[in-house]
């Protein structure tokens, strides 16, 4: 499967919430702002053939990152908190990320709207419990579009 399973799924997405020409780019990457809380980032990857969700959810103040390190960590114990997901921290801004990978070789719009929706609950769900322990915007910058960086290879 290619990226036009990819650019398939997002342009049937579109249609069915009024953004007709909703597509990758050139390199694979589509963005979405979903409500008020989270923007989902999608990369298709190439190499693995697998499209990669990921949104950035709050910054942790350096005060709380012990507390807040050790349930993002628990949270990450088979899955059982993250819908699947993965929680990080990206390492250069300490910005809290939601990242999740799926093969497109059976990507239909279904299963691919299953797969956002169980995302964005996700992310909205941690957003909500990181929010105690979260910097307040003035200690952070803008938000930055976010790409994978290209020292990021996924296996």
């Amino acid at each position: 499967m290619s990226i036009d399973a990819v650019r398939s799924v997002l342009r049937d997405l579109g249609a069915g919430i009024g953004l007709p020409e909703l597509a990758p780019d050139d390199d694979g990457y589509c963005c979405l702002k979903i409500g008020e809380q989270i923007t989902v980032s999608m990369q298709y990857e190439s190499e693995e053939q697998n499209l990669v969700l990921f949104a950035r959810l709050c910054a942790i103040d350096p005060v709380f990152r012990e507390e807040a390190y050790e349930m993002l960590l628990a949270g990450n114990l088979f899955w059982a908190q993250t819908g699947g997901a993965t929680l990080a921290v990206e390492p250069a801004g300490g910005e809290v990320m939601l990242q999740a990978k799926e093969s497109t070789a059976a990507l239909d719009l279904p299963r691919f709207n299953r797969m956002l929706q169980s995302f964005v609950d996700t992310g909205e769900a941690w957003i909500a419990r990181l929010k105690p322990f979260a910097a307040t915007p003035s200690e952070t910058a803008e938000e930055p579009e976010y790409r994978l960086p290209a020292y990021v290879t996924l296996a």
